[in-house]
């Protein structure tokens, strides 16, 4: 079977974004006492790859964005408190000082062919992108999250994605 060098790149950067991220990553600025973790992670899995595995399942490069040659980093924020959890996604710029968070890259192929962008196209391209993260946010929140440890007085922690989309 026949690949295109676009395709071939694409896979090869998401083997690369799995072998590098997933032994290293932890759900960072979390309290280590009360690590939230998404529901229906496997008992014998890691939790962390099951975010990142759901993550990259779900996230999908908008079309126009890709047309547009588009990319650029988007903050998404779950924050799980003892009512549930809520998400906002943001412009990476946005995130606050100290948050540390599990960095993932989405990547797509250029097939343009070098055509040209306008300025609209980049703006719908960018809103594209933010519309995907907020999705993404509005996905994993519907799944939901629960503590690794249960405590006494539970308190509120946030988890911080930031969506590194790329065309190549």
């Amino acid at each position: 079977m026949n690949f295109t060098p676009a395709f071939t790149r694409t896979i090869r950067s998401l083997v690369l974004c799995f072998t590098l991220i997933l032994p290293v990553t932890y759900l960072a600025g979390q309290a280590t006492e009360t690590p939230i973790v998404l529901r229906g992670a496997p008992a014998d899995g890691s939790p962390q790859r099951h975010l990142i595995k759901t993550v990259y399942e779900q996230v999908k490069y908008p079309r126009v964005a890709r047309e547009a040659r588009r990319g650029g980093a988007y903050a998404l924020a779950i924050t799980v408190d003892d009512e549930g959890s809520t998400w906002q996604a943001m412009p990476l710029a946005q995130l606050p000082a100290g948050a540390e968070p599990l960095n993932l890259t989405i990547v797509a192929a250029d097939d343009t062919q070098g055509a040209p962008v306008s300025g609209q196209m980049k703006v719908n391209a960018d809103r594209a992108l933010l519309e995907e993260t907020e999705t993404l946010g509005r996905y994993l929140v519907d799944i939901g999250f629960d503590r690794a440890t249960e405590q006494v007085n539970p308190v509120t922690d946030t988890l911080y994605l930031v969506l590194y989309f790329k065309v190549e």
